[in-house]
């Protein structure tokens, strides 16, 4: 019954997709009592658990407040609260602390992230030199292809041409290729 009256508060600590299907059906039934249980109170003897009058229909919102609050990682206060905006108030100076080391968490995280992007331009950079170098190289290449090719056919030409005038005590006579059937 103690965890059906927290159960609000457990979930936000808890992955969902990762619950079998025996955790989701107590989930539920978890459920089901936070929504009837308003309390529990021990005494002497006795346990009185009060129901409320209607039945919970939403989570109650969290108020926070207070002189001074130590906050280790405003980042998962802010993750809970940016899932249920409407579930938090918050007041006085902790609405300055928490806000403060919020924003501290904020710009550390930009920091981080502008650090990388600087890195990730600096890599694309290289990449885009690299791409451009073999760009032209390869335009390079074909220039020589082509070159190349203008030579073998100039050569070819000389070859037919020394081939025509060719006598018959020359000893190389050019070659006839014989046709394909």
């Amino acid at each position: 019954l103690v965890d059906a009256l927290h159960v609000d508060y457990l979930l936000d600590t808890m992955p969902v997709h990762n619950f079998s299907d025996d955790e989701t059906a107590e989930i539920a039934e978890l459920r089901h009592f936070n929504s009837e249980i308003c309390s529990i109170a021990f005494y002497d003897s006795v346990a009185v658990i009060e129901k409320y009058s209607t039945p919970k229909q939403k989570r109650f919102q969290r108020v926070i407040t207070g002189q001074s609050m130590q906050v280790t990682d405003p980042r998962t206060l802010a993750q809970i609260a940016g899932q249920n905006p409407q579930g938090f108030r918050f007041y006085g100076s902790s609405l300055q602390s928490i806000a403060g080391a919020a924003l501290a968490a904020a710009e550390r995280d930009a920091s981080d992230r502008n650090a990388e992007l600087a890195a990730i331009r600096e890599e694309l950079s290289t990449l885009s030199a690299t791409i451009d170098g073999l760009a032209q190289a390869q335009i390079t290449e074909q220039a020589c292809i082509a070159a190349l090719t203008a030579e073998n056919l100039l050569l070819a030409a000389a070859l037919q041409a020394r081939g025509a005038m060719a006598t018959d005590d020359c000893p190389i006579q050019p070659v006839q290729a014989e046709p394909h059937e």
